[in-house]
C-alpha cells in the first residue's frame, strides 16, 4: 500500500513540473521572451537530472527487481538451499550361507 501511494504521488508530482514547465514556456507574457524561458528551462533540467533519477527508483524499483529474479532464475545464477539426503540406516551386515 505505501508503495503504490509512493508512486502515484511521486508521478503525480513528475507531470505536475513538467505541465507547469511545459506552460511557463509555452505560454510566456511576452512572445520574445519565450527563447529565454526556454533556455531557463532546458538549464534546470540539465543541471538537476540527477535528481529525476533518483524519483525514478521509486517508481520502478518493484518492477527492476522482479526482472532481475527472473533474470537469475533463467541464468541459474538463484542461489538455491543445498539439498538434503535422507539419511539411510547403514545396512545391515549380510548372513551368507556357512
Amino acid at each position: 500500500m505505501v508503495e503504490t501511494v509512493t508512486v502515484v504521488v511521486l508521478a503525480v508530482v513528475i507531470y505536475a513540473v513538467i505541465m507547469y514547465e511545459f506552460l511557463w514556456v509555452a505560454y510566456g507574457i511576452e512572445l520574445p521572451s519565450r527563447p529565454a524561458r526556454l533556455e531557463a528551462a532546458l538549464k534546470t533540467f540539465n543541471e538537476n537530472w540527477k535528481l529525476g533519477l533518483l524519483l525514478l527508483i521509486p517508481l520502478f524499483f518493484r518492477t527492476i527487481r522482479k526482472f532481475m529474479e527472473r533474470v537469475e532464475e533463467v541464468a541459474g545464477m538463484k542461489a538455491r538451499a543445498p539439498e538434503t539426503q535422507p539419511k539411510e540406516a547403514p545396512n545391515p551386515p549380510q548372513q551368507g550361507p556357512n
